[in-house]
């Protein structure tokens, strides 16, 4: 008998919950998919290759230089000549090319942390679209579960109505409450829709492939709303965030980066105060030559600044430091006050997904007692509904606390600069199919 009344209750929940049994998509295996078709990141890595590029052509400067010709000349008198030179060419000493050579390694970086930047900021695109998909997903099979609840009690009204023991409003009221619901399945099908269009842009390589004619739209992983115990954080305290945020923050990073290269912007205009010595060594030969000439030479170049030219450029770069310095101190603050307020919000977030847990705990136990009272006949139709609906706003909030919640963790680890691979895999454990 036990069996019996376990199999009748469960059929309708288990019904609903076949779609998701097959392969979802997980958040670690979607990440996977935007590294590799997302576009700036392609063309943030092609801006590093671009920039190793810009260092190898300038430390060629600093390198021997060798060039070879040769001639044929034609004279009325003396006929043609041939001949053919070489020369060797070395800078023994200009430090705008070793400055120059210290700018391109510093682009190099800069290009390095961009990269970073462009993939934690992916990451969380990825990420929001990936909840939103989620949670849309989950109102649906919830929508579909609350009409498989719905019309459970609807057949037992039904009997009731027949037996003489509840009215025909009662009936009413259960069969306006399933229209009710009928309706939230279509609304939660069209948002499912949206988010599948933006999620799929972000995991497919060109806009065809992200909506393939006659092909089913694959799943994604659902929070798992049973998990009390999340993926732990890197540290616990706003303290030690704060340390983290200093340290690891793509946007701070790439500031204090823009301000190395605006100080050696400086330091380049005041090379043009500095002389600059290069040697030569050639060798030619023609014809009108008994044998062929070598010749060696040092060669020194002494600038001066009678335009102020030089003067104009060191003053400008100057300013260039004191812009490049606030934009690093702002950048400090607003990091400042996000991982504060994304730290607070996390831990309220917390507090709001146990309180929630405890409200489902309750509506259980209270929608199981107002059907025992209406199967007892001492209660209505609409107290049923009542507690049928406050236990699945219950869930549903439940739902949407714990994606919130992921979403605020995700935002701070992005903000800290630690929304990478290992973290990404982390979160990914609070998803199940």
């Amino acid at each position: 008998m036990t069996n019996a009344r376990f199999l009748r209750h469960s059929l309708p929940l288990m019904m609903t919950l076949v779609p998701c049994m097959t392969h979802a998509m997980s958040l670690d295996e979607a990440w996977q998919a935007a590294q590799k078709y997302a576009p700036e990141l392609n063309q943030a890595k092609l801006d590093v290759r671009i920039s190793e590029s810009g260092k190898k052509i300038n430390r060629g400067a600093l390198l021997p230089s060798l060039s070879a010709g040769s001639s044929i000349d034609w004279q009325e008198r003396e006929g043609n000549s041939h001949g053919y030179h070489v020369t060797l060419k070395q800078s023994i000493w200009d430090s705008r090319s070793w400055t120059a050579l210290d700018q391109a390694k510093a682009d190099v970086v800069k290009a390095q942390l961009e990269q970073n930047q462009v993939r934690n900021d992916l990451a969380d695109k990825l990420i929001t679209a990936y909840l939103d998909l989620a949670s849309a997903q989950g109102d649906l099979h919830l929508a579909q579960q609350k009409l498989a609840e719905g019309n459970k009690l609807l057949k037992i009204t039904r009997q009731r109505y027949k037996a003489g023991k509840v009215k025909s409003i009662d009936v009413e009221e259960m069969l306006a409450n399933q229209l009710n619901e009928k309706s939230a399945i279509l609304q939660a099908k069209i948002l499912l829709a949206e988010k599948q269009a933006a999620f799929s842009s972000l995991i497919s390589a060109s806009p065809a492939e992200s909506f393939p004619e006659q092909q089913k739209t694959e799943p994604v992983d659902e929070v798992d709303t049973q998990l009390v115990n999340p993926p732990l954080l890197p540290v616990n305290t706003e303290a030690q965030w704060l340390k983290l945020a200093k340290n690891h923050s793509p946007a701070l990073l790439v500031a204090s980066q823009q301000l190395r290269l605006q100080q050696l912007e400086k330091t380049q205009a005041k090379n043009g105060y500095y002389p600059s010595l290069e040697g030569h060594v050639s060798y030619q030969d023609n014809d009108n030559l008994p044998h062929g000439e070598m010749n060696a030479g040092i060669s020194l170049s002494l600038p001066l600044d009678l335009n102020g030219a030089t003067r104009a450029k060191v003053e400008q770069a100057g300013l260039k430091i004191l812009r490049a310095r606030e934009a690093v101190r702002q950048v400090e603050i607003n990091l400042t006050k996000d991982i504060r307020r994304q730290f607070a919000q996390l831990a309220l977030n917390q507090e709001q997904v146990a309180i929630t847990r405890e409200l489902v705990a309750h509506q259980t136990r209270v929608l199981q007692s107002k059907e025992t009272l209406f199967n007892a006949g001492l209660s209505e139709a609409s107290d049923v509904i009542e507690a049928h609906n406050a236990l699945f706003t219950a869930r549903n909030d439940l739902k949407s606390n714990l994606y919130q919640y992921w979403r605020q963790q995700a935002g701070l680890l992005l903000t800290a600069g630690l929304l990478d691979d290992q973290s990404i895999a982390a979160i990914s454990k609070a998803f199940n199919s």
